[in-house]
């Protein structure tokens, strides 16, 4: 609750005093997300406090954790890798 300039002295008095790492925001009405977007966080980021770019395309990349394999995409190169197995055991067999 207040101002703008009152919200950002706040969130950045608890990121500098440790009492926080990050925000979660709720916003129950658009309007509520407006003022945020265009008030609060340009305050935010002068102080070097929100980023307004992000190296990554994904959340994952931004935060520095891998991006898994896909356990679909892994089961179906293994399925493929044993059927090519197989079949090179078969063509062998058959050269004897």
């Amino acid at each position: 609750m207040g101002s703008p300039l009152t919200v950002a002295n706040e969130l950045a008095r608890w990121f500098h005093e440790g009492a926080a790492d990050g925000f979660n925001y709720r916003v129950e009405n658009p309007t509520d997300f407006a003022v945020f977007t265009d008030k609060v966080l340009p305050i935010l980021r002068e102080r070097g406090l929100v980023r307004s770019e992000y190296d990554g395309s994904t959340l994952r990349a931004n935060l520095g954790l891998p991006i898994p394999a896909n356990r679909h995409s892994v089961q179906r190169a293994q399925q493929h890798a044993a059927s090519e197995s197989t079949r090179e055991s078969a063509r062998y067999a058959e050269a004897e």
